[in-house]
């Protein structure tokens, strides 16, 4: 969505306010230069719903929205919101997209798992999805140029979604999620021919956080540009919510406000750069694995952010998954270790009761015996005194 100087002076719609007879507003989700975002609910089918309400027709980002989502709904190729209709509301005076609810944005699902720890596994099936997403937008022809964690979508399997009283629950981070991406305002069709040239200082467009080093010299977006967006949106995640660089590149670039967006996003490439290299030499020397990232994280940043690519090459979508997928048969040789070393400890303690139930068990025999004999002897001392006495 883009976001710059906040053009709306009033909320379009208001809660429990009805739109187009179907539509309830529950409450305003987002706001940008241009576009506010409402969660409803359709009266008809009972499912939450999003309104996504532009007041600029002369970008018109909305329509272009709906372009993109009815071609890709057509493919029925990876998994993005459906378009439930899209009209221009006269009396608001702003064209209205509704679509269906995809789910708590990644960034909020990933701050409610605890102490924003986020296992390798749902690493690896977010980093999956979001690939093959992104590679059935390319094979539609279009760039998506703005992927974030707000962007992107996890669809959770709770029954309760259906009724108007959970839509304002908080999320539960669940591993068998479905996760999609959302918000094609700043979409650009790819550019396949090679007389089409990148140009440089062409747009400073995105998200800067998560923005690939190409986009921040100001050199034109292609496919590899999304690669790299989800790459850092992996890192983000590795690093418990919190990006290396966030902290880093503001206070090395000085006050925002006294630069030029040109300027800005130079000086975040030069700080990013850097910091990726000495991340990656800092993991090498670095035994401690609380410190260091993760081998796949490693190989994801060298393969797709560090090597250089060409505008017109197509990403490795192959690679990438591949290096994600090692993730499992890791996991499964750690877990299958671990069950064998836990079933050889539950070997060991059952052998080992057995001997000690053994053990006792030899035990109370000798000691049944002992009194048995101590038995046998006082009985015989007992027979011998009475037969004395009877000789007297």
């Amino acid at each position: 969505m883009p976001k710059n100087k906040n053009r709306f002076e009033v909320d379009l719609f208001k809660p429990k306010e009805v739109y187009d007879k179907k539509f309830t507003i529950v409450k305003k989700l987002d706001e940008g230069s241009y576009v506010q975002v409402y969660k409803a609910l359709d009266s008809r089918t009972h499912k939450v719903v999003i309104l996504k309400c532009e007041i600029d027709r002369k970008n018109n980002y909305s329509d272009l929205e709906n372009r993109i989502l009815e071609k890709l709904q057509s493919r029925n190729k990876g998994n993005f919101p459906k378009v439930i209709s899209y009209k221009v509301c006269k009396p608001k005076k702003c064209s209205v997209i509704v679509m269906t609810y995809q789910g708590w944005t990644l960034k909020d699902s990933c701050k409610q798992a605890i102490d924003s720890n986020i296992t390798v596994s749902c690493i690896r099936k977010i980093g999956i999805q979001l690939i093959k997403n992104i590679r059935a937008l390319h094979k539609s022809g279009y760039l998506h140029g703005d992927l974030k964690p707000s962007n992107v979508c996890c669809e959770f399997d709770i029954e309760s979604m259906k009724k108007s009283d959970s839509i304002t629950e908080k999320p539960k981070f669940i591993r068998n999620s479905t996760v999609s991406i959302i918000d094609f305002g700043l979409c650009k069709k790819i550019k396949r021919k090679e007389s089409q040239k990148p140009k440089e200082d062409d747009s400073y467009s995105g998200n800067l956080a998560y923005c690939s080093l190409n986009t921040c010299k100001g050199i034109t977006k292609s496919r590899r540009d999304d690669i790299q967006s989800i790459v850092f949106i992996i890192l983000w995640m590795c690093c418990k919510c919190n990006l290396p660089w966030n902290s880093a590149q503001y206070d090395a670039i000085g006050k925002r406000g006294q630069q030029t967006r040109k300027e800005l996003y130079n000086s975040a490439y030069i700080v990013r750069k850097k910091i990726l290299k000495d991340q990656i030499e800092h993991s090498k020397k670095s035994n401690k694995s609380s410190s260091r990232l993760p081998d796949f994280m490693i190989q994801l940043i060298n393969e797709f952010c560090l090597k250089e690519v060409g505008f017109h090459d197509k990403p490795d979508y192959d690679k990438f998954l591949s290096i994600l997928r090692q993730l499992k048969q890791k996991s499964t040789k750690k877990t299958t270790s671990s069950v064998s070393n836990t079933m050889n400890t539950n070997h060991k303690s059952k052998t080992s009761n057995k001997e000690e139930s053994h053990q006792k068990k030899i035990k109370n025999q000798s000691k049944n015996q002992i009194k048995k004999e101590l038995k046998k002897s006082e009985t015989t001392n007992t027979n011998e005194r009475h037969h004395k006495k009877k000789k007297h």
